[in-house]
């Protein structure tokens, strides 16, 4: 399948990767991508870590994969106009 997919992702002026953050964060607050997710992944990427309202201790996520990446819960809001305000910002620069 990611023969499939990757020459789409790869022509795509904009990769965007929706995770769910209680499902990637690690007990240091760094999250991790899924290996099923990582043939998927550039140092273009951008991505959403939703879910924010499921954590039960606020999370301070650390990135470090020199990309963007945005912290929020489209559920009740928190974060998402610093996610929208970010992808803006992103697709001027591209």
């Amino acid at each position: 399948m990611t023969n499939l997919f990757r020459p789409r992702i790869n022509d795509a002026d904009v990769s965007l990767c929706v995770l769910s953050l209680p499902d990637v964060t690690s007990d240091q607050n760094w999250f991790q991508i899924p290996s099923s997710m990582q043939p998927f992944i550039s140092p273009d990427t951008l991505f959403l870590l939703n879910k924010s309202d499921l954590v039960v201790r606020p999370v301070a996520v650390k990135v470090d994969t020199g990309t963007n990446a945005w912290v929020a819960s489209l559920c009740t809001g928190d974060g998402t106009m610093d996610f929208l305000t970010g992808l803006a910002n992103v697709l001027r620069e591209r």
